[in-house]
């Protein structure tokens, strides 16, 4: 998602971090995020046009058999991979790698890091932050939500969540009913990366068991925002928030998913209420403000419908034709 940055000779580089980067491939011949991010880049639709961009991919494994097995099977790839990409292996701790690559420069190299540690106890919210102090850095952290809401009461792992959340604030979950303590952590680290992030959003992933775990992404940057959230709603079209692993079903392939607008509908009402607005303003609101996504979602799926409704006033230019939506088109709810 960060942009890269120009560096001498016209070069450009970008640095790509896999916080906790496994074996690479697993016993299932499954590839592992390292061979993900590679292969995304390789079969990227506009390689050529990163051609000119260093990627940087700086892998970090502590776990000995893991990494010699990682390096392995990046040696592998190596004669498919173009000049502009340079990979590098570290067997390490991923708080004092990623400490040496932050104090590396004073003036940060535009970067994307991945942190999918095996639990939870080395994701530290201090390092996060110190991360997404630069404005072209952006971080997508897993995190097992579901798992820490069963066991968010045993003492031995609140010094990991202090440590996860940068305070104490989770303790308000202790008590709680499941249901209610479930989002309630969701929220929490959201708001705990907000705090160090313009924009965070979150991706729900539900396991065939019935558990599952969360995708926070945070940027400070509109575009990284945007591209994220189109990269969700590529995922799930209906809401642009979860993946449900299921068996196959070919039914569910007889018609295209439908995006629900409905709760957009209500957040623009809520945003606004009747008082007079513009779509270039409504064009912000939803881009940065809500999971849709601006030109996709706003316009035929939510105002249209609205007009034919007579439930949204419409006041187009003189100059626009019928139906369409300059961007200084005043709107007013009529409910």
């Amino acid at each position: 998602m960060a942009r890269a940055r120009p560096l001498a000779g016209r070069r450009q580089e970008l640095l790509l971090v896999d916080g906790f980067a496994g074996p690479g491939r697993y016993l299932g011949g499954e590839p592992g995020s390292p061979i993900v991010m590679i292969d995304a880049f390789l079969e990227h639709q506009d390689r050529a046009a990163i051609e000119r961009t260093v990627l940087r991919y700086v892998f970090i494994e502590s776990h000995r058999g893991r990494f010699e097995h990682l390096v392995g099977e990046l040696e592998r790839l190596k004669s498919a991979l173009p000049g502009n990409v340079k990979i590098v292996p570290i067997q390490g701790e991923y708080g004092d790698v990623m400490e040496t690559l932050l104090a590396d420069s004073s003036e940060r190299v535009p970067t994307f890091a991945f942190l999918d540690p095996f639990g939870y106890a080395d994701t530290h919210l201090t390092l996060t932050s110190e991360i997404l102090k630069f404005p072209r850095c952006e971080v997508l952290i897993y995190i097992p939500t579901h798992h820490i809401a069963r066991f968010v009461s045993e003492p031995d792992v609140a010094n990991a969540l202090d440590l996860l959340y940068g305070g104490r604030e989770w303790e308000n979950s202790i008590d709680m009913p499941f249901d209610e303590r479930l989002p309630l952590l969701k929220e929490l680290f959201h708001r705990a990366l907000g705090r160090h992030a313009d924009f965070v959003r979150s991706f729900e992933i539900i396991t065939s068991a019935g558990g599952g775990y969360d995708l926070f992404f945070a940027t400070k940057n509109e575009l990284g925002l945007k591209k994220m959230k189109e990269a969700m709603w590529k995922i799930d079209p209906v809401n642009g928030r979860a993946f449900r692993f299921q068996p196959e079903d070919p039914q569910l392939h007889l018609f295209d998913a439908e995006p629900d607008t409905l709760p957009l509908r209500h957040a623009l009402r809520m945003r606004f209420d009747l008082e007079p607005f513009t779509v270039a303003e409504a064009e912000r609101f939803v881009a940065l403000e809500t999971d849709f996504i601006e030109d996709r979602h706003l316009k035929r799926a939510t105002l249209a419908p609205l007009e034919a409704e007579g439930r949204l006033q419409v006041q187009r230019p003189a100059s626009a034709r019928k139906g369409s939506w300059p961007a200084s088109t005043v709107l007013r709810f009529a409910w």
